[in-house]
């Protein structure tokens, strides 16, 4: 997509945006009408009228609460205004002071809807005058029915301190409002407007809708509670490690605390008392904020096997790196397409394809109940959803699969659970789903195209321009805030776009892979060591044997290596030959390689022949391994008089002899056990020899299974064939040359393949 088409998309998703949000709408009677300051004075008003109680001082806290089938059913069935005398979106508002309690709830119109009063703040009526409960449930039903108290009538279901009047509503003799009222010797116990909305009308307003609560709240359960054991653990387990960027974790922690603690310290200056919808100062925002830091270290880590590059910007945003240029790009472009994001599940909800399916302004009204709305729009600085995959889940899936189209395969389905879990929309699935799917595939392609940064910016931006819509067509102040809303993001895209032109060519510091490099400096520095001693255990010079030539090469696939070739003489003063191998790679390999040097060393003087120095070899090595680790070996001992060579195998690769006399090279396979595998018992009857007399010309090759072993870049095996093809071609080179000859040739074969294990040779020419 190039630039132009780009700007296109975003603007269109602008326009979409601002088209959908009136569309999607619920009716207006039931859409909310009072402010923070409209909404505290009724409810005060109500207990003062209502209850005599004078809660002007106290404290209070408030949240929204939606019955979604009474929305569904105005929304859809509402005609007149006896349909709307109660609205599906309430408001609760929780007073405290002088040790007394009382919950007063408001309807979007401002009327009382419920009322409650705690048992401690009502007062004892046992010798007050006949009726008085009587009296104050009248009252109260009053209260809450206001003009249209005429039209409600007593039900007969009213028994002694339960008082309860009805009302059909306009639309249909099935759905209707209920005002109930109980009491007892203490006076009021509870108030209730509610719409008895049957079981039939209610699977036939939406099926799904219960199907869809049912399924956040499991699966938002299970979401929680493993994910946060699982990051956690893993962030314990970093910080043991100490492989944690402390200070960009620190950072995002901090940023996310002040986003909470800020509108709470703004709105406690102001004279009007009480206490901001979600944004006290408790334990919550502290845990909040530590499971930001532990989100960002453990994501961090995870990001570094496939996401790194995508993280660059935001790794520059967390290290407090603001005047860079690609971080004003990423925020940028992300605050272009949040308009696109933004309208999807508008669209979903106004098209009318799923009638089930409303937009709720839930999520939206609790900024009108705190003192700064246009502050309570801005926290947190990210948005939950998408903080959570493309910080955590993401880098987890390709940390965990390596394979890109795997990783997409796995977390396309994850981010339509994530989004639908946290999707505006409510009532059937249907809706809710085509949404939340819609969300991901925008996200994931801007993430694609942009990076982590663009995308957590779309997600909050989109929050941000819907946030503002909803204070624009607000009571009271509302709007002003809204502006201000709006006033903000556009001055965060501005100075984004300025910083994208003017900023600075910055780099984020890497503290974890510095550490890593400096680690890595070192033990390369020790490998190097430790491969300078391995090399210096291996023969300098080969021996002197009178009418033979003899030649060896080892070359390690890594630092230090298990192969090891040595010479040697018996106690007899023949001269002994030995190419072995331990199992494993590496340094492990390494030590094995050099406790059966030293015991190859202290044996073989000791030793008369290849079978007995082959029993003490395999005797200590069986104690000292355990049978963690065992070593194979080909050995040979040598009579310069006669020609005379004794083979032994010990588990280890043929040794290869080439004859002069017919020109044909051919394996020679004596049985054998590897050294260290089992009991001396059981090791000299399964290790057999064998003899052999070499004539002038005739060569004998030792090596490692490295040799057959290598593999080209189509994963072939060198094999035993072309090695003994290379021994008959060039059978009239001297030992030395012999060796570098097979050497190249596994070069030439192998092409730019790494060496997957050492290469050993061994080479004994007789002249």
């Amino acid at each position: 997509m190039n630039r132009a088409a780009w700007w296109a998309v975003a603007a269109i998703g602008i326009g979409a945006f601002l088209w959908a949000f009136p569309k999607a709408q619920p009716v207006p009677a039931t859409r909310w009408q009072l402010d923070r300051a409209a909404a505290h004075s009724k409810a005060v008003a109500a207990l003062k009228d209502l209850l005599q109680v004078d809660a002007r001082g106290w404290d209070w806290r408030s949240e929204f609460e939606t019955r979604q089938y009474l929305l569904l059913w105005q929304t859809l069935h509402g005609r007149t205004a006896g349909d709307f005398i109660g609205s599906a979106t309430e408001l609760k508002m929780e007073f405290t002071g002088n040790r007394r309690e009382g919950t007063v709830w408001l309807c979007a119109d401002g009327r009382l809807c419920g009322l409650q009063q705690s048992r401690d703040g009502r007062r004892r009526t046992d010798s007050g005058p006949p009726g008085q409960n009587e009296w104050l449930a009248k009252r109260i039903f009053e209260a809450m029915a206001g003009k249209d108290a005429a039209r409600f009538r007593p039900s007969t279901a009213s028994m002694d301190g339960d008082y309860r009047w009805e009302l059909a509503t306009d639309s249909s003799e099935l759905v209707k409002w209920e005002i109930r009222v109980r009491t007892d010797s203490r006076g009021l116990r509870d108030a209730r407007l509610r719409a008895n909305v049957p079981q039939s009308v209610r699977a036939g307003l939406a099926r799904g809708a219960q199907a869809t609560g049912e399924t956040t709240r499991i699966v938002s359960a299970v979401l929680v509670s493993v994910g946060a054991s699982a990051v956690t653990m893993v962030f314990l387990f970093g910080a043991f490690r100490r492989r944690l960027d402390w200070k960009s974790a620190l950072t995002a922690g901090v940023l996310y605390l002040a986003s909470g603690l800020l509108p709470h310290a703004v709105g406690t200056m102001l004279p009007e008392r009480g206490v901001d919808w979600h944004i006290d100062i408790n334990a919550g925002v502290v845990f909040a904020a530590l499971a930001v830091m532990a989100s960002v270290s453990v994501g961090e880590g995870w990001a570094r096997e496939l996401d790194w590059n995508r993280w660059t910007t935001f790794r520059l945003f967390l290290q407090r790196k603001w005047k860079a240029r690609s971080l004003g790009a990423s925020v940028r472009d992300g605050m272009a397409w949040s308009g696109v994001l933004a309208a999807i599940p508008l669209l979903v909800a106004g098209s009318g394809l799923f009638p089930d399916t409303l937009w709720s302004e839930r999520n939206y009204l609790p900024a009108l109940m705190t003192n700064v709305p246009a502050l309570w729009a801005l926290h947190p600085w990210f948005e939950l959803a998408s903080f959570g995959l493309y910080v955590v889940a993401l880098p987890f899936l390709s940390a965990k699969l390596g394979v890109r189209a795997a990783v997409w395969f796995l977390f396309l389905p994850v981010a339509g659970v994530l989004f639908f879990l946290r999707s505006p929309l409510g009532g059937g699935l249907n809706g809710a789903a085509i949404s939340a799917a819609g969300t991901a595939m925008v996200s994931v392609l801007l993430y694609l195209r942009c990076d982590l940064t663009a995308t957590l910016a779309a997600a909050k931006g989109g929050l941000l321009l819907t946030q503002a819509m909803v204070l624009l067509q607000g009571p009271g102040s509302a709007p002003v805030h809204g502006w201000i809303a709006l006033a903000a993001f556009g001055g965060l895209f501005t100075a984004a776009a300025v910083l994208a032109r003017t900023g600075e060519e910055l780099q984020p510091a890497d503290p974890i892979a510095a550490q890593f490099l400096s680690e890595r400096e070192k033990l390369k520095a020790e490998f190097g060591l430790a491969q300078q001693a391995q090399q210096r255990l291996l023969p300098a010079e080969p021996p002197q044997v009178a009418g033979f030539s003899v030649a060896a090469s080892c070359q390690p696939a890594r630092e230090v290596g298990g192969d090891l070739y040595d010479y040697f003489h018996l106690a007899d003063g023949r001269q002994g030959f030995c190419v072995a191998d331990v199992s494993g790679k590496g340094m492990p390999a390494a030590l094995y390689m050099t406790l059966t040097k030293g015991l190859l060393a202290a044996a073989a003087p000791e030793s008369r022949e290849l079978p007995e120095l082959a029993k003490h070899v395999n005797q200590h090595l069986y104690t000292a391994c355990k049978r963690k680790m065992f070593v194979t070996a080909v050995m040979a001992s040598l009579e310069p008089g006669s020609r005379q060579v004794e083979l032994l195998r010990a588990g280890h690769n043929a040794p290869l002899v080439y004859r002069a006399g017919t020109g044909i090279a051919e394996y020679r396979k004596p049985a054998g056990l590897g050294l260290g595998l089992t009991s001396a018992a059981l090791f000299t009857r399964g290790t057999k020899v064998e003899n052999l007399q070499l004539e002038p010309g005739d060569s004998l090759i030792l090596y490692s299974d490295g040799v057959t072993e290598a593999m080209n870049e189509k994963l072939e095996l060198y094999g035993e064939d072309r090695l003994k093809a290379v021994v008959e071609e060039r059978s009239a080179l001297s030992a030395a040359q012999l060796v570098e000859e097979i050497r190249r040739d596994i070069g030439v074969f192998a092409g730019a393949e790494p060496a997957h294990d050492d290469i050993t040779l061994l080479v004994v020419r007789a002249e």
